[in-house]
């Protein structure tokens, strides 16, 4: 019989109390949010908004000074905001420690990485927020329980060792949320792809979350070897890639279940997701405020397209406050406080093609690479003029170094992309005024 301490009995009893709340939360907002037409979030939106705003004012340097003729009122709370700067990565970069609170180790939470996808990594703190009651949201409304296996189809890297034996995923300590095994987009190929499917059948998962480039590649190969999973799949939610119904009618057919999508970022400031087989993106009213901009900061009419602009209601240890994210979205009005979204535009796939003339999905390579050079680097971009080879170009951070150099070109050397690296003073914008991450001159038809 297993003894437990004092303090591993308090542990435990901790964690099922916050698995308890997080569960009771999430349940309430699904129910809240698939009646959106019913339940007013109106008074709660502004109410959070006015709370972060006045935080952000008293505590933290930049907003006060950015503040000092703003008189904020939760009556005007609305316009209050649009009084506002809109806030850029350059901003954040050029303010430094003046966008941190000055209760810092109070509100402090944990670092985050944006991962450097855009062009432009960037490190920054968090508090602890509303995400795994989102993420346990999204489950409930996909008819998940606690129960069921979650497998993840992300860019996670899997050690040398663990390939020698045949072994081409890792395992997460956690089944929620993010799941109990994670399929690596980084290694699959033609010729390994029915392991995943055996795995896949050995593990029985319930729910899929994952890159819609890595579980397409799944997906097309059940369908094109007319293969069946023998266990049922209650549903599969899409994330950090741009997809299409093209794209979702391929996993419905070859998993055959609904697909879900979900937008968010590292900056905790939008939790979005659509209903089973929607485009239609909602915008979770207590995670963060959406706005969708055109170019001279002005709001879009319904059916228009414009910048995500978002406004984040937990991080009060660096708030994100009218964030520019850079992604495009065609705005679908909004409804008892609740922002919708008609289709997501901005999140393309970019990939490059490796020595082999196949391609490897750079979100995965990004994301799953946990490189600590992407805290060294201001601003990058990729060039690819053939397969097998890339042109980096990099504004070097202050203390960027050779062991940093040596892990970014490890990691493109890793998946048979030999790199050149170029350090740069800038990387020039396009003529319509934007930064490009990848410029890819390979024309797919002629390979």
């Amino acid at each position: 019989m297993i003894k437990l301490s004092f303090n591993n009995t308090r542990n435990l009893l901790e964690k099922a109390f916050v698995n308890y709340r997080i569960n009771r939360e999430a349940r309430k907002l699904a129910d809240s949010l698939i009646n959106i037409e019913v339940n007013s979030f109106e008074d709660h939106v502004s109410k959070l908004l006015f709370n972060i705003l006045s935080y952000a004012k008293e505590n933290v340097p930049y907003y006060r000074e950015v503040m000092t003729d703003i008189h904020l009122n939760k009556k005007k709370v609305f316009s209050n905001l649009k009084d506002l700067p809109l806030l850029t990565k350059e901003i954040i970069r050029a303010q430094g420690q003046a966008m941190y609170s000055g209760d810092f180790d109070r509100v402090f939470g944990y670092w985050m990485n944006t991962g450097g996808s855009t062009g432009e990594p960037l490190k920054f703190p968090v508090t602890t927020n509303f995400e795994l009651i989102h993420q346990k949201c999204l489950y409930i409304l996909m008819g998940g329980t606690s129960k069921d296996v979650i497998v993840a189809v992300d860019g996670s890297r899997v050690s040398d060792g663990l390939r020698n034996a045949d072994t081409l995923w890792n395992m997460g300590s956690e089944n929620f949320p993010y799941g109990s095994v994670h399929y690596s987009t980084l290694y699959m190929t033609d010729t390994n792809l029915s392991r995943y499917i055996e795995h896949l059948n050995e593990i029985k998962p319930s729910l899929i979350r994952g890159y819609p480039s890595g579980l397409e590649k799944i997906a097309k190969y059940l369908l094109d070897n007319n293969v069946k999973l023998q266990f049922v799949v209650k549903g599969i939610y899409l994330t950090s890639e741009y997809f299409d119904n093209s794209n979702a009618e391929i996993l419905r057919k070859a998993f055959n279940c609904p697909i879900y999508g979900q937008y968010g970022h590292s900056e905790v400031s939008v939790f979005a997701f659509t209903l089973a087989n929607s485009l239609e993106y909602i915008c979770s009213p207590l995670y963060g405020f959406t706005e969708i901009l055109d170019e001279n900061g002005n709001h879009v009419k319904e059916g228009e397209s414009g910048e995500i602009v978002v406004t984040g209601y937990s991080n009060k240890v660096m708030p994100f406050i009218r964030y520019r994210t850079g992604d495009t979205a065609i705005y679908g009005g909004s409804i008892n406080g609740v922002v919708k979204l008609k289709s997501l535009q901005g999140r393309t796939v970019d990939f490059i093609y490796n020595s082999d003339n196949k391609k490897v999905y750079l979100i995965g390579l990004v994301f799953g690479g946990h490189l600590k050079s992407f805290e060294k680097i201001i601003r990058w971009q990729i060039e690819q003029d053939f397969p097998g080879f890339i042109v980096i170009r990099i504004v070097k951070d202050t203390g960027f170094s050779n062991f940093h150099e040596k892990e970014i070109v490890g990691l493109f050397e890793s998946i048979g992309v030999k790199p050149e690296l170029q350090y740069v003073d800038d990387i020039p914008l396009t003529q319509r005024g934007k930064r490009k991450f990848l410029i890819q001159k390979i024309n797919e038809s002629l390979l």
